[in-house]
């Protein structure tokens, strides 16, 4: 599958309680995969935006810290699973994101899960969370 221009894709705004579900495996490109850019701005996460991969994909996700939580100092961000029944994400290429000015992670996603979840906790932390329904 060919990346689509990110002017030909649509954007879904999110929010912290938003579920991004997905298939970990499709039949026709293999293991699917996500790219999570965090844009930091003076040194807190102000906004996360996330691509599919390896997955059919006419829209991204959008989330903006910066209105959803107001005057928070994320400055810790993690790619995890929620549970010790499933299999950690497997980051597996990080790169400059040319269009989001930030460091770029391209993670597979662990076979059993099926769904994405953020947590925001500690007053400065974000997670990414990959976990099953």
């Amino acid at each position: 599958m060919k990346d689509k221009k990110l002017d030909e894709l649509k954007p879904i705004e999110i929010t912290l309680d938003s579920k991004i579900d997905y298939k970990a495996k499709h039949p026709s490109f293999g293991r699917a995969e996500f790219q999570i850019c965090p844009v930091f701005k003076r040194g807190y996460i102000r906004e996360l935006f996330i691509y599919r991969k390896q997955q059919e994909a006419r829209t991204f996700y959008h989330l903006d810290l910066e209105s959803e939580l107001e005057g928070s100092r994320i400055n810790v961000f993690s790619i995890t699973a929620w549970s010790h029944e499933t299999d950690y994400p497997r980051i597996w290429r990080n790169f400059w994101c040319k269009e989001h000015k930030t460091i770029s992670f391209e993670v597979y996603v662990p076979d059993n899960t099926d769904t994405i979840e953020f947590s925001f906790h500690f007053g400065n932390t974000l997670d990414v969370r990959f976990v099953k329904k």
